[in-house]
C-alpha cells in the first residue's frame, strides 16, 4: 500500500481538486447558457434575450429617426424646387436661350447638328428636346416646360445622392464602428450637414 500512499497526501488531494475544477470549467465552455468562471472568481454570462431585444429596439429607433430625417429633407427639397420653378417660370438667361435653340435639334424636323456645340454639353439640350417632343410642348410654353424639366432633373439627382449616402453610411456602420458610443450622434450630425449642403448646391443655381 505504500505505493498508493500519495493519494491520501493533503497536497495530492489539493492537486486533484484543482484539476477537477479546471475540467469543469472547460466542460462548461462547450455548453450554451452556462456561466464561464474566469480568473479570480469573476463570472461572464452569455448575452440574454433581453439584451438582444434592447439592442434591436435601439437599432430600430435609430433607423426610424434617420428615415424621418430623410423624409423631412426630401419633402422640403421637392417643395422648394417646385416653388422656385413656379416663381421663376418666366425668367430666362442667355445660356438658356442657347440650350433651347440646341434642343430644337431633337424636335420633329429639326437638324441634329444643332446639338453639337463647342461651348455647351449636348446631353442637357438633347434631353430637353426629347422632353419637349414627348409632351408636344408649343414654343410659347417652352420656357415654363424647361423649368419643370429642371425639377425632374433635381429629383433624379436627389435620388442619386440618396443612393450614394445610403452606401456610404452602410460602410460607416461596420461592427467595429457601431460599438462606439458616439457613433449614432455622429451619423445624425452628418446627415444634418449632408442634406442641407446638397439642397443648397442644387437649388441655389437651379434656374433657367
Amino acid at each position: 500500500m505504500a505505493e498508493f500512499s500519495f493519494l491520501f497526501d493533503p497536497a495530492s488531494e489539493q492537486i486533484l481538486l484543482v484539476l477537477k475544477s479546471r475540467f469543469r470549467r472547460l466542460h462548461g465552455l462547450g455548453k450554451p447558457g452556462v456561466a464561464v468562471i474566469l480568473h479570480r472568481g469573476t463570472t461572464s454570462f452569455p448575452a440574454t434575450n433581453k439584451n438582444m431585444t434592447d439592442l434591436s429596439m435601439h437599432n430600430d429607433s435609430r433607423t426610424s429617426s434617420r428615415t424621418t430625417l430623410r423624409l423631412v429633407f426630401w419633402t422640403l427639397g421637392i417643395l422648394i424646387a417646385c416653388f422656385q420653378a413656379w416663381a421663376f417660370r418666366y425668367s430666362v438667361s442667355a445660356d438658356s436661350i442657347s440650350y433651347l435653340d440646341m434642343s430644337d435639334g431633337a424636335m420633329p424636323g429639326g437638324d441634329w447638328h444643332r446639338l453639337i456645340s463647342g461651348t455647351w454639353s449636348p446631353l442637357y439640350p438633347l434631353l430637353l428636346g426629347l422632353f419637349r417632343r414627348a409632351l408636344n410642348i408649343s414654343p410659347q410654353n417652352e420656357i415654363v416646360a424647361a423649368h419643370i424639366y429642371n425639377v425632374i432633373i433635381f429629383v433624379f439627382a436627389f435620388a442619386c445622392f440618396e443612393v450614394f449616402l445610403t452606401n456610404f453610411l452602410r460602410r460607416m456602420q461596420s461592427p467595429e464602428m457601431a460599438k462606439q458610443p458616439d457613433m449614432a450622434q455622429g451619423l445624425s450630425a452628418f446627415l444634418l450637414l449632408a442634406y442641407p449642403l446638397f439642397l443648397w448646391s442644387c437649388l441655389s443655381p437651379m434656374s433657367f
